[in-house]
């Protein structure tokens, strides 16, 4: 809702610090983050998935320091510092990159996609996350023709044969 009214992700990331009730340590190695052309995520729950990630991206966390005290004041700032300079670090790369980086070491990782980019998705589809919609179930749905509409196509799945879908059944 934030980035739809226009606050920057600077501004946002800063709402989300003032109002986090946990260190930002842990929010170095379980979430998405900006490369030099896209976005990816990364999730690294385990303590050796961690110390992978700050080796790929070159970086040392005082966390594995023995005896290290996760919730005092200087470890959160010392963690605020580390985030910057990791969000920093990841931003200088192309999102390719990255991601042949982490899978050659074995860091969980994988490109972030918007809605509309996994209507093609291959996992999406197979795990039948994705229903087709002909396009007069577009237009009915929403209100606004398709491209190929625009074309002089128009056709619907009762036309081809097939059964045709209920709107609601697809909400």
């Amino acid at each position: 809702m934030l980035q739809a009214a226009g606050v920057a992700s600077s501004e946002i990331n800063d709402l989300y610090f003032e109002t986090r009730s946990f260190p930002s340590a842990l929010l170095i190695y379980y979430r998405p983050y900006h490369t030099a052309d896209g976005l990816i995520a990364v999730a690294c729950l385990s303590e050796p998935l961690r110390k992978r990630m700050g080796e790929c991206v070159g970086f040392e966390d005082r966390r594995f320091e023995p005896g290290y005290d996760l919730e005092a004041p200087e470890s959160i700032e010392f963690a605020d510092h580390l985030l910057e300079k990791v969000e920093g670090l990841i931003a200088e790369k192309s999102s390719e990159d990255w991601l042949r980086i982490f899978h050659e070491a074995g860091v969980p990782a994988m490109p972030v996609q918007y809605v509309d980019g996994l209507l093609d998705n291959e996992q999406a589809i197979a795990n039948g996350l994705v229903r087709g919609l002909s396009d007069r179930m577009w237009t009915e749905a929403t209100g606004k023709r398709t491209p190929l509409q625009g074309l002089g196509t128009f056709w619907d799945e009762q036309s081809r044969g097939g059964s045709k879908v209920d709107i609601d059944d697809l909400l």
